[in-house]
């Protein structure tokens, strides 16, 4: 029989980092996304199972909201307006994304510069 490893997780009440950092940017490529809801609606959701750091993000970045997910029975900060959204994709300048989320990010400049017109 194999052994049990007894390890508490580790729960911080307030996460410190700086918004130009590569740490957003592995938390965005690995846990976020860039949508697009009901043909108009760019959107950034990032997905975790407790809700302490996503409210830290929300709380660095000034926008957004987070949200319960009863389905998945996980939390959701998403980002909808424009502003936010820019601050975001602003903060990936320095610290690019490392999967294909780059190019999603690429595309979502593009929509971003469309919806300014």
């Amino acid at each position: 029989m194999g052994a049990y490893l007894y390890i508490k997780p580790l729960v911080v009440e307030n996460y410190e980092f700086e918004l130009n950092s590569a740490w957003l940017s592995g938390f965005i490529d690995t846990d976020g996304y860039f949508s697009i809801i009901n043909f108009y609606t760019l959107t950034i959701p990032i997905g975790q199972k407790t809700s302490e750091i996503l409210y830290s993000i929300k709380e660095k970045l000034n926008c957004g909201n987070v949200y319960y997910d009863k389905r998945g029975n996980s939390y959701n900060y998403v980002i909808t307006d424009l502003k936010g959204i820019k601050t975001i994709l602003s903060s990936l300048n320095e610290y690019l994304l490392k999967t294909s989320k780059h190019i999603d990010s690429l595309k979502y400049r593009k929509l971003v510069e469309y919806k300014e017109l």
